[in-house]
Formats: structure tokens, C-alpha cells, sequence
């Protein structure tokens, strides 16, 4: 092989190379590929933007939550009762009486919670086998406690019977009594708060009741705790939580509050109100 041949192969082979340099190192490094868009669906993303990853625990819990709603949608409330943890059901009773209660989500709220307007999360309960799951389309928004049961994932939605005294209402916002509207604009001037009242104080009750009169309550500003303050009065007690203005807005936020009817018995109860400001 001549001088010249070999100069010219040379020239040709370090071309070569730099040009693999250019195209992103030949096979060394491979060329990132353009993502495949993917079709929206109809329903809303089940976890919060605030969670881009969620744990397959968080995708179950909050598939527990879609299929109690689906239940309740569809008002097959046997179907719904069956989902609830047994501490819930002791609670509510039989399906009939949960169909009855007030202060669970009604099949209106569920056709919402689950349409294309919906947005459902998930984030750490009080406890360690709990997750803590909310619903907001609106001016509506919900919240329920997913456990760990021998039975599976169960749900805590005890609701409170349609008549006698209200034990709880919230004050602000104020949406009032357990059985209220349920919508209100909250007052930035004032923290949120919840009433409680002591029914073990009237005639002929005896016991915690079906609410208790807890000292003891979680609170959450979407699925992130909060800071929650009591205060007592004769037979009410206060729960003040303190709230950022600049967490709130025009948007709909959960604010749900989370207590044990007594401590020790696993019987969990939530309360959620829908908080924007105007």
C-alpha cells in the first residue's frame, strides 16, 4: 500500500470518527428519543401534582376511595357499607342507615369527585397503616381514612344519624352544622375553626357517642398537616387552625379535620370543609 493510500484511509477514518462525535458519540450515546404523547383521559390524574410519583400504596388507597364512590354513585350502598372499616360499620349501623346518615358523600358529590372536573389525593394519615385521601370539584371537597385491615384496605365514613343534637359544626368557614351547606368563603382575618360539643353532658347519655368529644385532632390543609389548637368551654370545645392566606385562593382547598371517638377504640372520624377565599 502506497504513502498516499494510506495518508487518504487515515483522512477518511478520522472523518469518520468526528463525525460520530456530532451525532451524539455514535453508539456510546445513544440519542434521547422525542417522548410518545399520551391521550388525556377522561378522568382527572387520581393523585395530586404535588405527588408525581405516588407509591403503589398511595394507588391503592385511593383506588379504595374511586370504587366506595363508584358504590355510592351508583347508590349501592351494601356495596358502600362493605368498604368501610369495621370500626365505621359499627358505627353506621347497617347499609340502610348509612344510605340515611348525614355527613358522608352523597351520589351527586361522587358523580363530581369522580368526573373530569374531579381531583382526588392522597397523603400520610394520623396513623401508620392510615392514608389520608381527598376529593375536591367546586365548591366541594371530602376527605376519608383508608386503613389497613385484616380485610383488606377499609375506608372510615361514619357519617351521624339524621336527627337529634349536632355535635360538631364548623365555624369557619361557616358552613355550620354537619348537615349544612357545606360551601362558604373562609375569613382570612380569623383561623379556621371547629366547635365540638360534649352531648355526654346531657341526660342520658352515656359514653363517648358516636363523635366523641376528642382531645386529641389532626388537622390538613389539602393532604399537608396543619398545626391545631383546642380551647374549652363548659361543654364546647374550639379547635382553631391556623392558616397561610398565601396557601389559600380562588381555588378550592380541603380542610379536613381527623379524631378518634376515644382513644384506644380505632374508631376514626373526619370532618372536611371546602376553603377559598374571595
Amino acid at each position: 500500500m502506497s504513502n498516499a493510500t494510506t495518508s487518504r484511509i487515515l483522512a477518511l477514518t478520522a472523518v469518520t470518527a468526528a463525525g460520530c462525535l456530532v451525532l451524539a458519540g455514535c453508539t456510546n450515546t445513544p440519542v434521547a428519543s422525542s417522548p410518545t404523547p399520551t391521550a388525556s383521559g377522561p378522568v382527572a390524574d387520581p393523585v395530586a401534582s404535588s405527588s408525581p410519583s405516588p407509591s403503589t400504596a398511595s394507588d391503592e388507597t385511593v383506588a379504595v376511595v374511586q370504587e366506595y364512590l363508584a358504590a355510592v354513585q351508583d347508590e349501592r350502598f351494601v356495596d358502600a357499607f362493605a368498604l368501610l372499616t369495621p370500626e365505621s360499620q359499627a358505627l353506621v349501623g347497617s347499609a340502610e342507615q348509612l344510605a340515611s346518615s348525614v355527613g358522608i358523600v352523597r351520589p351527586e358529590e361522587a358523580i363530581g369527585f369522580l368526573g373530569t372536573d374531579g381531583v382526588i389525593a392522597s397523603g400520610v394519615g394520623p396513623t401508620e397503616d392510615s392514608t389520608l385521601v381527598t376529593a375536591v370539584r367546586d365548591r366541594r371537597a371530602d376527605a376519608w381514612l383508608v386503613r389497613s385491615t385484616t380485610e383488606g384496605l377499609r375506608i372510615d365514613d361514619a357519617g351521624v344519624p339524621p336527627t337529634g343534637g349536632t355535635p360538631y359544626e364548623w365555624v369557619n368557614p361557616p358552613i355550620g352544622a354537619e348537615e349544612g351547606d357545606g360551601a362558604a368563603a373562609f375569613d382570612v382575618d380569623a383561623p379556621a375553626s371547629i366547635t365540638f360539643t360534649d352531648l355526654s353532658q346531657d341526660a342520658g347519655v352515656e359514653g363517648p357517642g358516636l363523635v366523641g368529644y376528642p382531645q386529641q385532632l389532626s388537622a390538613y390543609l389539602g393532604v399537608s398537616k396543619v398545626g391545631a389548637e383546642a380551647a374549652s368551654a363548659d361543654t364546647q370545645r374550639r379547635w382553631d387552625i391556623a392558616l397561610d392566606a398565601a396557601q389559600l385562593g380562588a381555588d378550592t382547598t380541603p380542610l379536613t379535620v381527623v379524631w378518634e371517638v376515644e382513644p384506644g377504640s380505632n374508631k376514626w372520624r373526619t370532618s372536611t370543609a371546602a376553603v377559598w377565599v374571595q
